[in-house]
């Protein structure tokens, strides 16, 4: 797996930087195999080719374009729709 530098923006402008995060890859037809109703945001941004953090940011301030919703503080996204929603060439 490759690996890359994770660097953050703060609202201030100022870059963080820090850490690594591996990047995971992941089809549609995987995504269509899976059994199970919901997909972490890891998954998603696997087939999105994002980072897992800005779908959460996306998330938390509503402007995400496919259903998902929070459990806790966990971010659950409704496979089904998020399949269609790639689908439909909205990436």
């Amino acid at each position: 797996m490759k690996k890359y530098e994770v660097a953050l923006v703060n609202k201030d402008g100022t870059i963080e930087r820090g850490g690594t995060c591996k990047e995971v890859i992941m089809t549609i037809k995987e995504l269509e195999a899976l059994d199970k109703t919901t997909i972490t945001p890891k998954e998603a941004a696997g087939v999105l080719g994002c980072m897992p953090y800005y779908i959460n940011v996306k998330a938390r301030d509503g402007t995400l374009e496919f259903p998902a919703f929070f459990s806790g503080n966990r971010l659950k996204i409704l496979r089904e729709p998020f399949i269609k929603w790639v689908r439909s060439g909205r990436t």
